[in-house]
């Protein structure tokens, strides 16, 4: 399967990078909790961590095409959150295997689940959401957009 071929994508060229919170630290520390490691990491070397921990021999991941977003709305709950931190593969833009991508809806980027299904000798996609409340439906593949596939998620604890 070949993706989607865009004139222009109706996202910014460089979706925005969201950096994992960073701890709170006091403004003054005692010295004994004075840890012997680097309390920060840049997003690329969280976007490093992420391809290593997750790339395999079929699905190798560059690190330089992951990014990461909050979730916003409840289309994926309670599977994913809103709040909940995602990461995406835009270089991986391909329904098969199925999995949960990242989709440009017209109006906005929407998680969601695709299944590549050949129908009437067309490529369709059927877009499915975790939340019953969201209907699913089958689309052409070429009128789907698809802007990558979720390789992560940090859930909220509390």
């Amino acid at each position: 399967l070949e993706p989607t071929n865009r004139k222009s994508p109706p996202w910014p060229a460089a979706l925005p990078m969201v950096s994992p919170p960073s701890p709170v630290v006091p403004d003054r520390q005692p010295e004994r909790l004075t840890p012997p490691y680097k309390l920060e990491r840049t997003t690329m070397e969280l976007a490093k961590t992420v391809a290593d921990m997750l790339t395999t021999p079929e699905r190798p991941i560059d690190a330089a095409a992951i990014r990461f977003m909050t979730m916003k709305g409840d289309s994926m709950g309670p599977e994913i959150k809103p709040g909940d931190k995602i990461a995406v593969n835009l270089a991986d833009c391909t329904p098969s295997p199925p999995g949960l991508f990242l989709i440009w809806d017209g109006l906005e980027n929407v998680v969601c689940r695709l299944e590549f299904i050949h129908s009437d000798g067309k490529p369709m996609v059927n877009v499915s959401f975790a939340n019953p409340a969201y209907s699913s439906r089958l689309v052409p593949l070429a009128e789907c957009d698809i802007a990558g596939r979720i390789v992560g998620r940090w859930v909220r604890t509390a």
